[in-house]
């Protein structure tokens, strides 16, 4: 696992956070990244625990997105981030990092 942030806005959905879109620059998330052993195993448990039933379906409740995202120690590197697709009815996490919400 690596310290990582990607562009977007971070909000707090109550027991999960919900990632969007940036709408301007220094939008940002803060995360982490991981190396699977098994990608497509891993992609399928996610897909299924975040909501994704496929690209194009209409009923997902996240998408998975291929994302640029820059690590700790500044590389940049391509990760799976799952956006939110539902109407937000939950505060912004204006730090961009969910271990930062207000009730952590």
């Amino acid at each position: 696992m690596r310290e990582a942030s990607i562009s977007g806005r971070l909000f707090d959905l109550g027991p999960f956070p919900g990632v969007l879109p940036a709408r301007e620059e220094g939008d940002v998330v803060a995360g982490e990244i991981y190396r699977l052993a098994d990608m497509e195993a891993s992609l399928r448990i996610l897909d299924r625990l975040e909501g994704f039933q496929g690209y194009g379906r209409t009923d997902n409740i996240y998408r998975r997105s291929l994302t640029l995202a820059v690590t700790g120690d500044g590389n940049r590197e391509l990760a799976w981030v799952y956006i939110y697709l539902r109407p937000v009815r939950g505060p912004r996490i204006a730090s961009g990092d969910w271990r930062e919400r207000g009730d952590a």
